[in-house]
């Protein structure tokens, strides 16, 4: 049996497919039609009152900071750091201005992306225009996206999780455009 000459093409644009979703992309066009090469945190942090200032502090990342867009079965699109781990919006936080109200033991609990201002940050699948940074009231900065401050949930054990979605009625994963994550996909 003589097989048609389209399934070859079929399997070919299939398999191209398959391996473009896997994340393998490091450089150039990451797939969601944004840069994935590090940038520079050029955003200047906001104070909790709105003005531009900041200082690196002691809890600062190094070696730059990755945000990457993936998809998790139970929420559908999110924003993770560079180990896996879904990252998070606080609904008594405020976008305009960038405010972070998590302190003390909530920042405990739910752990602040803190940033060196002049540190290097490579996305994926996160469109630059988004990224900012807010001053804390330790005076260290904290990544945003679209306003929003980000966190990571301490009960959030492996990477690819995202137990902290709902929490409390107020902590939900970031979707790439900075965007509540939905209950169900």
């Amino acid at each position: 049996m003589r097989l048609p000459r389209i399934l070859p093409i079929a399997a070919m644009a299939t398999l191209t497919f398959a391996l473009s979703a896997c994340g393998g992309i490091t450089t150039g066009d990451d797939g969601y039609g944004y840069s994935s090469s590090p940038s520079p945190l050029s955003a200047p942090a906001q104070s909790p009152s709105g003005k531009a200032g900041g200082a690196s502090g002691a809890g600062a990342a190094t070696g730059g900071t990755v945000l990457a867009a993936r998809v998790l079965p139970e929420v559908g699109p999110v924003v993770t750091d560079a180990e896996g781990f879904t990252l998070y919006r606080f609904d008594q936080d405020k976008a305009k201005p960038p405010t972070a109200t998590c302190e003390g033991e909530c920042a405990a609990k739910w752990p602040p992306i803190i940033v060196d201002p002049e540190g290097k940050l490579s996305l994926q699948g996160v469109n630059q225009s988004l990224i900012g940074m807010v001053q804390r009231s330790d005076g260290t900065s904290q990544l945003t996206l679209a306003g929003w401050a980000l966190y990571r949930y301490s009960g959030d054990t492996a990477p690819g999780t995202a137990t902290g979605q709902g929490v409390g009625g107020k902590w939900f994963a970031a979707t790439p455009e900075g965007k509540k994550a939905p209950a169900t996909p």
